[in-house]
């Protein structure tokens, strides 16, 4: 989420609350690790179900790493298929960025102030 967030949403108190604290991860993700974007885990689980037609995705079998010395813990994907197991989940590769801001500004907009 690249745009200013609070500056996009309209609404009441929680919408610009939400909106507040998700400028404010962008900022200090951005600030803190150089990237021009900053990860929206849970969001992006949230938009994929309801809008798959944002991303792109792949097919493959992913497996959490357990044994490894510098990898435990470690999400870890057979791109090439060498591990001969067959694919086990639904890989995310790319998003429409702007789209996603855009459904996500509006979402947040239509909160009820509680």
């Amino acid at each position: 989420m690249t745009a200013c967030l609070t500056q996009a949403v309209e609404g009441s108190t929680i919408p610009q609350f939400i909106a507040g604290v998700s400028q404010c991860f962008i900022d200090t993700y951005m600030e803190t690790f150089k990237q021009p974007n900053a990860p929206a885990h849970d969001v992006v689980a949230v938009m994929y179900v309801t809008h798959p037609e944002f991303f792109t995705t792949k097919k493959a079998r992913v497996e959490v790493e357990t044994k490894g010395e510098f990898t435990t813990g470690m999400s870890v994907c057979d791109w090439k298929g060498r591990w001969n197991k067959s694919p086990n989940c639904e890989v995310l590769l790319t998003v429409d960025i702007e789209k996603f801001v855009k459904a996500y500004v509006s979402s947040i907009s239509q909160l009820p102030n509680r």
